[in-house]
Parts: C-alpha cells; structure tokens; sequence
C-alpha cells in the first residue's frame, strides 16, 4: 500500500446489534469506490469477519486485510492512511486518538463516546447517527436502524471534503 494513497474502512463491530447489515456495508463501499475513483479502499476486520468482509468488497478497488493484521500493523495502516471511515468500534477510537480524519457511523447508544470534549474540539472528526429513530429508545434488533439508516452516500460525500482529508 502506498501511505495517504488508500481510505481505511472498518465495517465491523463484533457482533450484528451494534453494526451493519451486509447490504449497507456494500452500499458504503460502493459509495466509497463512486466519490473516490482514485483512492483504493483497505477493508479491516478481524478473524471472524474475513469472509464477510471479502464478499461485501468483491468486485470493487479493495485490499481486503480483515483477519490479517495486527494491532501493531492495523496502527500503522490508520497512520499512512489518508483517512478512516469506521463504525463506533476500538479501530475508530484508535483513529481518533491518532488525529487522522475520521468519518465515523454510531448508532444512538454510541453518541456520547463522541462528544468534541472526548477527542478535543480540533479533532477531525464526522459522526453519522439516526439517533432520531430511536426517540423512544433504542430498538435491540440485528442491524438497528438507528446505523442502518444512515445515507452511505453522505458518508462518502463526508470523505471527498478537503477539510476532511486532502486528495
């Protein structure tokens, strides 16, 4: 890989009540791949979402790395990157903690890990939430769609920015 050539995008959580559904993490991808022609996209993940996570990226300018790197490797792709598009996971906190723009997708009971006070309100970072839709509560299902809902093409659009990263 080439550093500040490629975008990180970690599409998992762990488990299917706080992530994406194979759908929508496409949907990202495509909409990634579309806003950004010239920018390769470097899927992660880990062991468990290796599978996954090369269907979702089949056919498209992805490094697929789920289930391959280390920390310590992971930490350094997150440093050459350009930027990191992630759902509210450790990749994302580890983002942030290393000021590299972050476009990150949380569900409403992940808003308060990004309050600006967290990181510092210089911190390069994009929160994209439907909190809205769990006015009265959060709904505990497979996929909520308090993350589910969100526009993938916003998100890649967030990533185009110049006060996001610099292409």
């Amino acid at each position: 890989l080439v550093p500040k050539q490629y975008i990180l995008v970690h599409l998992f959580a762990g488990n299917k009540t706080r992530g994406l559904s194979p759908e929508k993490k496409r949907d990202l991808l495509l909409a990634l791949s579309s806003a950004l022609p010239n920018i390769s996209l470097v899927v992660s993940g880990g062991t468990n979402d290796r599978t996954e996570a090369l269907q979702v990226a089949d056919g498209l300018r992805a490094n697929v790395i789920a289930g391959e790197a280390t920390l310590q490797e992971l930490t350094h792709l997150i440093q050459g990157s350009l930027g990191v598009v992630s759902i509210d996971t450790g990749v994302a906190h580890m983002a942030a903690q290393l000021r590299m723009p972050l476009v990150v997708l949380t569900g409403c009971l992940g808003s308060h890990w990004w309050q600006p006070e967290q990181y510092g309100k210089e911190a390069p970072i994009t929160v994209f939430s439907r909190a809205d839709l769990c006015t009265s509560g959060h709904v505990y299902k497979e996929y909520p769609d308090c993350i589910n809902a969100i526009n993938m093409d916003d998100v890649a659009s967030r990533m185009t920015r110049s006060d996001t990263i610099a292409i």
